[in-house]
């Protein structure tokens, strides 16, 4: 069995939120506007067609923790949640015949950090 893999790109563009407690906690939050996914599924061969689908429906929270080290450097542990709705629905023609092709419902975490750090 042979499996083939194709290259897939998106944009997307969201409404950004943030609140501030101080110089301790972050909140950010977003609504996605506009999301365009395109997959090459020509790279899989001759018979397949690119597809190219939009989103509309999506946000995020995160949580940001600013902790203060030495020497004026920062670090920033967060956790954000992404969800992503279902795209529009658009054809796509294969060997096998027409087949209606979407980006499906999508969650996301992300756990992570940012160091800051004070140049000398």
């Amino acid at each position: 069995t042979t499996y083939g893999g194709y290259q897939r790109s998106a944009a997307q563009l969201w409404l950004p939120v943030r609140w501030s407690s101080g110089e301790v906690w972050e909140l950010d939050a977003g609504l996605l506007l506009y999301g365009r996914h395109l997959s090459k599924l020509s790279d899989v061969g001759p018979g397949y067609s690119d597809v190219t689908n939009t989103q509309r429906h999506g946000q995020y929270a995160q949580v940001l923790m600013n902790i203060a080290l030495n020497n004026d450097d920062t670090l920033k542990p967060y956790i954000r949640y992404t969800h992503l709705g279902d795209s529009n629905t658009v054809p796509n023609r294969e060997p096998n015949g027409v087949i209606p092709r979407l980006e499906p419902e999508s969650q996301r975490w992300q756990i992570g950090a940012v160091w800051e750090f004070a140049a000398p």
